[in-house]
């Protein structure tokens, strides 16, 4: 996957976790820290990343739940067809992402 690809799922994948966070913070509109939970299926090239970013979300956010799920890509895509819930699913490959898009289960674009 070309950087400029990773990059855009690192996004979208950040952007996913913190639309969670918001989604249960109080309507006082004081900022409260992020709580509810998110399951990430990344691709094994994406541990470092992921992992990072997942505990740096965890200490910030000690409520929020982040669940990690990191394998090849074409596993992660048959677990998810097969009925294992992710809330981001980041392919190290077009081929799977698409796989969950033919098969209904991407929301917006990949």
């Amino acid at each position: 996957m070309a950087r400029r690809s990773v990059r855009a799922v690192l996004a979208l994948g950040l952007a996913a976790i913190f639309v969670v966070g918001a989604c249960s913070q109080s309507s006082t509109g004081v900022d409260a820290p992020l709580a509810g939970e998110v399951t990430v299926f990344a691709a094994s090239s994406l541990v470092d990343a992921f992992g990072r970013i997942g505990n740096e979300l965890r200490e910030a956010n000690p409520d929020a739940r982040i669940n990690l799920n990191f394998g090849s890509s074409s596993t992660l895509a048959t677990q998810i067809t097969n009925g294992a819930p992710a809330d981001v699913f980041a392919s190290a490959d077009e081929i799977n992402m698409q796989k969950i898009v033919n098969a209904s289960l991407a929301n917006g674009a990949p």
